[in-house]
């Protein structure tokens, strides 16, 4: 996988450029839930036993940095969806 492709679940290599509108909300709004859930249990686990009060709250742009650095089309993705001016929610 490059920066500039997509893989689909079936293997097929797309451009970002090429890319529907709602496949680029999807696969952003897909990874940045995924890094979430992740960042949390690696919270979790960190925090001292039966305190929650230490585990930190997770920001947007700390789960945008770790995508950027795991999923090498994910900086071409948000870009992209910039350029477009999509708005990707939760």
């Amino acid at each position: 996988m490059t920066p500039q492709k997509w893989v689909s679940a079936d293997g097929r290599e797309t451009f970002v450029r090429d890319m529907a509108d709602r496949h680029i909300i999807n696969a952003i709004r897909k990874y940045r839930n995924c890094m979430l859930r992740v960042l949390r249990q690696l919270a979790r686990e960190a925090a001292p036993r039966g305190c929650r009060k230490q585990i930190p709250v997770i920001d947007a742009a700390t789960v945008d940095m770790n995508l950027s650095i795991v999923v090498p089309p994910f900086p071409k993705l948000l870009r992209e969806a910039e350029k477009r001016k999509l708005l990707v929610t939760p």
